[in-house]
């Protein structure tokens, strides 16, 4: 990383005047009364911070001007971005301004959803919830709170939920599904969670529609390893993009492959057809490490067919190529290229995955990083170690008095997902009904559309709590309303991994916070110690900042890693890591939290390559081809794609929704990302509807002609925009905007797609199949 003279300038002296701040306990300088005392009039500053924006974890430095944050920039130092960012990432700062944020804790006046509020006390705000959790307790029922957690926190943050659902004794906490989608397929595969990509690294890229450029929890980091592979003198990464609609991610790869919506499955099969038919597969990785790719005889005596057999009978070159609409030659090309330059990485989100054969498609994908032996190896996929616990009490003995509401299936994902309780929650299908519902970082009445449906359902909860900085459509049906700070006004540790780099992100304040908010973290603390007992002994803390610090105790304890610091520093650090050696930069654990300030975070350079007990965790601690994984869960064994064309003639195109950029993981909220809502399309402050212009020629559609888009499950009403990178038999509407609430530059901005797309859920999975949604468009007759 090359620094500019105004890069080391603005750096030292920002560096400078924070130290003289930082040389303070945590919990000190979070209740300064004022930044700008410590400066003149007119003094500027550039603290570092970590976004929460996204998941990303990208490094920040908020210029400070008087006490006021007036513009933020990427830190150089941070290995997540290295000083780039995102448009989300600047636009931080108006979170902090908005001007619709909630200034004080809110109780329900009225009905439900009727919009009447009166302010209360953060003590009434805890005394009413411990009051209830002392309830349920008393009656045996602590099974029936339930906690839905989203993004957007931190490692700490997220520790503090878990042991307060343990501590308290309810099984269900419940989170918002991943929009990769490839949970299930690490789980079902490897037996672990939380797999990652060496982009640094790695020569090619076979993406599935992966929103590389645009949404991936990677994307910063993604973009400079994009970047600088295309500079002078750099190694060239190739990047193959296979969808059906040409994203940014399309229009910026070496090669866009146009594929027949819902055929990823089948293009991949394909693929590793040609791999195994001609042999360029990785035999030595694949007679070590797998199971399932040869046939085996199982337990009950009977053959059975593995990857190799099947594969080379059902998913024929000419077969894939008819199915998808790829050319025989492209499908070759694709699959040599990935064969022959390694190392190689295969990958997928959503767009693959949230469809009828999306499981299928996320482990068939996920299989040819095997097949090419791209498993713990530098360039491949990797598994982030462990990052170091602070040492917290044992958890009282209670226990969870019942099974999770909805039990998680261990077979493919670890944790319970958000979709399919809202679904039977709905439906009236739950084994027990919640008594207490908290919802943080999570609107489920917007997300998943059916939003009347789930208000409805909500009905039966007797109190609902909404964690969140502003109201929004589920937080309008709550009986309490909690304003959490703005990340430029709280503390938290957000946890990353880079490349092979594992790193600890530190946000920390910058400015007084505005209003009476605050963090959840305390707001957990004060409701343990009000309900006392067990729960309020398994939080032996006075506030956040005291078990934030317990966090870092450890990172420093841990004889691993370094505060952030330049590349050449990391590369030393890592190369001392890899001989077995350890040099701590800070005399004391005093100086190391003063410089982690400093600095942004910590950062551990080094991955332990070759722990196969660790990478493996499956039955047979080995990687599990999709012949096994589907014995193992009882699945009968796909031949085919479950629907490549639209089969109802009353509704001939596909619906395919996409994230831009801006709304991935919200956004709309904010006035910038608001005004460059499409780098391909002239659009903005509002949604639109893709068409082919084939398409658009035969329907006698206009460009900017006002149309409906209708599918069996609605109608909505926006301007047609033609365009050619779409197949005629698709149309394509972005998702996250349409809201009804979510603050005035959000509110009746655009139209909300997921009321309109098909809610059944993926088999096997707890995602919704909305890339199976059949549509038509049909005129505006006035």
């Amino acid at each position: 990383m090359k620094l500019t003279r105004r890069d080391f300038l603005k750096w030292s002296g920002g560096t400078a005047v924070a130290a003289g701040v930082l040389h303070r306990p945590l919990s000190s300088l979070l209740q300064a009364d004022d930044f700008s005392s410590e400066w003149g009039p007119g003094t500027e500053t550039y603290i570092p911070s970590t976004c929460l924006l996204c998941p990303c974890a990208c490094g920040i430095l908020i210029r400070v001007v008087d006490g006021k944050a007036v513009k933020i920039e990427g830190n150089p130092l941070s290995p997540v971005n290295q000083g780039k960012l995102c448009p989300k990432g600047h636009s931080a700062v108006l979170e902090l301004y908005h001007p619709d944020r909630l200034k004080k804790p809110l109780k329900r006046a009225g009905k439900r959803g009727e919009g009447k509020w009166v302010s209360i006390s953060w003590e009434e705000a805890v005394q009413t919830f411990a009051e209830k959790l002392k309830e349920l307790h008393h009656q045996k029922k602590p099974h029936t709170f339930v906690f839905l957690k989203g993004n957007g926190y931190g490692l700490t943050t997220g520790k503090m939920i878990e042991r307060f659902l343990q501590a308290f004794g309810s099984p269900n906490l419940v989170i918002s599904p991943s929009r990769s989608g490839m949970d299930g397929a690490y789980w079902a595969t490897q037996g672990v969670s939380g797999v990652d990509y060496d982009f640094s690294h790695t020569r090619l890229i076979l993406s599935f529609g992966a929103s590389l450029l645009e949404g991936q929890k990677s994307l910063v980091h993604f973009m400079n390893v994009f970047g600088n592979s295309r500079g002078e003198n750099r190694g060239r990464m190739r990047l193959i993009q296979i969808e059906p609609r040409l994203s940014v991610t399309g229009a910026k790869a070496d090669l866009w492959v146009p594929i027949q919506p819902n055929t990823y499955a089948t293009f991949a099969l394909g693929i590793a057809h040609i791999l195994i038919r001609d042999g360029l597969y990785d035999k030595e990785f694949i007679e070590k490490f797998t199971a399932g790719f040869e046939d085996w005889i199982d337990e009950e005596g009977k053959v059975r067919e593995g990857l190799k057999t099947i594969v080379l009978r059902d998913y024929t070159v000419e077969h894939v190529s008819e199915v998808t609409g790829v050319p025989l030659d492209t499908l070759l090309q694709v699959a040599y290229e990935f064969a022959r330059t390694r190392p190689a990485i295969a990958l997928s989100d959503w767009n693959a995955t949230w469809a009828p054969d999306g499981f299928f498609t996320a482990i068939v994908v996920h299989s040819l990083n095997a097949l090419v032996g791209s498993m713990d190896v530098p360039g491949g996929v990797l598994l982030p170690p462990s990052l170091p616990s602070g040492e917290l009490p044992p958890l009282p003995p209670d226990t969870p008095t019942q099974a999770p509401i909805l039990p998680p299936e261990k077979a493919l994902l670890p944790s319970l997902p958000e979709w399919p309780f809202f679904q039977n929650l709905m439906e009236n299908r739950l084994p027990y009904m919640p008594e207490v519902l908290f919802l943080y970082h999570t609107n489920p009445v917007y997300e998943y559309g059916k939003g009347e449906k789930i208000r409805k359902a909500l009905d039966s909860i007797p109190l609902i709590v909404a964690y969140t900085s502003l109201m929004n459509e589920t937080a309008e049906y709550a009986d309490l309303v909690l304003p959490e700070p703005s990340v430029l006004e709280r503390w938290e540790d957000v946890p990353g991994f880079a490349s092979g780099t594992t790193l600890v992100g530190i946000a920390q304040p910058v400015v007084t916070p505005l209003y009476d908010t605050l963090p959840l973290g305390d707001f957990l603390i004060r409701v343990a110690k009000a309900v006392g007992g067990s729960l309020s002994s398994a939080f032996p803390f006075e506030n956040f900042e005291e078990a934030l610090e317990a966090q870092l105790n450890a990172l420093f304890s841990a004889r691993r890693g370094t505060p952030f610091t330049d590349p050449l520093e990391v590369a030393n650090i890592r190369s001392l890591e890899e001989r077995g050696w350890w040099t701590p930069v800070e005399s004391s654990l005093e100086d190391f939290k003063t410089r982690l300030l400093e600095k942004g975070g910590w950062v551990d350079p080094y991955y332990p390559y070759g722990e196969p007990s660790r990478i493996y965790q499956t039955p047979t601690r080995q990687f599990e081809f999709f012949p096994l994984v589907w014995k193992r869960l009882g699945i009968p064994t796909p031949t085919g794609p479950i629907q490549s064309a639209p089969s109802d003639p009353e509704y001939p195109l596909f619906l395919l929704p996409y994230f831009p950029l801006v709304l991935w993981n919200g956004g709309g909220e904010l006035p910038w990302l608001q005004e460059v809502l499409s780098p391909i399309l002239p659009v903005n402050w509002d949604s639109w509807v893709e068409i082919n212009p084939e398409t658009a020629k035969k329907l006698g559609v206009e460009d900017g002609e006002v149309v409906w888009v209708e599918t069996p499950a609605g109608r909505v009403k926006t301007r047609a925009k033609v365009y050619s990178g779409l197949p005629p038999d698709g149309v394509a509407i972005p998702a996250g905007l349409g809201h009804t609430s979510y603050g005035r530059y959000a509110r009746g901005k655009g139209i909300p797609v997921a009321e309109i797309l098909t809610q059944d859920s993926v088999p096997h999975t707890f995602f919704p199949s909305w890339f199976s949604t059949p549509a038509r468009i049909r005129k505006v007759r006035e």
